[in-house]
């Protein structure tokens, strides 16, 4: 990560994400956040020519972790912006979209159960 500070390229955001996943299992809620924030940083900083879909898939982990840490608003709005993606770059059997749908029901269900509104 250190040599890729800097650059403008998609791994950095992937490898933050990727923490960020890991510390969502280990209920690090908080490193979590902060890892996800950084890949979403990352990626709003790439340069270089990369596959788009790439983005709906971070922002359905940023979703996932914002909806474990009790934001379930923000996590259905990163769900939704995911899935408005996901139908413009993939095909209507792509296992993605079928992935971002469930989490925008998952972040309904969390508002339905007292997520933040």
């Amino acid at each position: 990560m250190e040599k890729a500070a800097g650059r403008r390229w998609l791994e950095p955001a992937l490898a933050h994400a990727g923490l960020a996943r890991i510390a969502a299992a280990r209920h690090d809620t908080t490193g979590a956040l902060n890892e996800s924030r950084l890949a979403l940083a990352a990626l709003d900083r790439v340069q270089a020519l990369y596959d788009m879909r790439y983005q709906p898939e971070l922002w359905l982990v940023h979703s996932a972790v914002l909806l474990q840490s009790g934001d379930a608003k923000g996590a259905r709005e990163w769900a939704e912006k995911a899935l408005e993606a996901s139908k413009r770059y993939d095909d209507p059997s792509a296992d993605s979209i079928k992935q971002a749908r469930a989490a925008v029901k998952a972040a309904e269900l969390g508002l339905a159960t007292g997520g933040k509104s």
